[in-house]
């Protein structure tokens, strides 16, 4: 049974003029699950008892849900496990579920539509223990998107200062226009400290646009200073005329 009714989102973004405001606050519990199933999106929280055996919530695609809303997972027995698995491909952070094996252990995630991707929606719970990489990015945040000219004599770049300590975890990029004609488009990361390792994406010729193409640098030199910059960089060949590809850079607070 649930917790007392409240509107759906969308009903209340529809009927925001006339809708109480205590209407709209508060966790909306769904039913305790003893069986796999595919969470509501317009629910928040989803208790699991996974006493009589393992249990996975398969969460509907990113664009089905509420993106930044967070959805709150929570395992209430110490048997078996608790997963979040994912539809459409998608993945937390790179993870392709989330297990919880500990009683109480606590996981909230949301969609990010920048990043296309499911990532860490708020602290651990209390009482029990999430694995590393339902809170590895502890506060990852993403610059962009931005737009930059692939064609090599340009030299187009993009360069911008987090103003905090952080570390660069990945660059998601797509071809947005035009297509590659000679050589290839090279997108090179660079920190003021210097070119981490795995820092480039090429854009090659005949590449379909909109195929998404990502970086995961790695290295001493992703460590960016409060003081320090982040620069994205086209060189290359290539001659296309209006040539372009997105970008959005993820980095994590230190």
């Amino acid at each position: 049974m649930l917790t007392p009714q409240r509107p759906s989102l969308h009903q209340t973004v529809q009927q925001h003029a006339a809708t109480a405001l205590a209407l709209i606050v508060g966790a909306q519990f769904a039913p305790l699950a003893t069986a796999s199933f595919t969470p509501d999106p317009e629910l928040d929280e989803f208790p699991a008892n996974t006493t009589s055996g393992s249990i996975t919530a398969t969460m509907k695609p990113g664009v089905a849900c509420i993106a930044g809303k967070p959805y709150v997972f929570r395992k209430k027995a110490a048997a078996n496990s608790y997963t979040i698995a994912f539809s459409n491909g998608e993945t937390y952070e790179g993870a392709s579920t989330i297990v919880l094996s500990d009683d109480d252990a606590v996981a909230a995630i949301m969609w990010d539509p920048i990043s296309a991707e499911w990532v860490r929606a708020s602290a651990a719970g209390v009482g029990g223990d999430v694995p590393a990489g339902a809170v590895a990015k502890a506060d990852t945040q993403s610059f962009g998107p931005f737009d930059l000219s692939l064609i090599g004599a340009t030299a187009d770049k993009m360069r911008f200062y987090p103003g905090f300590a952080c570390t660069v975890t990945g660059v998601v990029s797509a071809q947005l226009k035009g297509t590659v004609a000679t050589g290839a488009a090279t997108t090179t990361l660079t920190t003021t400290a210097g070119s981490p390792t795995g820092n480039t994406i090429t854009h090659a010729i005949g590449e379909t646009v909109n195929q998404k193409k990502t970086m995961t640098p790695s290295g001493a030199n992703c460590v960016v200073g409060a003081t320090d910059f982040i620069e994205i960089a086209i060189t290359g060949t290539n001659d296309g005329a209006n040539s372009k590809a997105g970008y959005t850079v993820q980095y994590t607070r230190t």
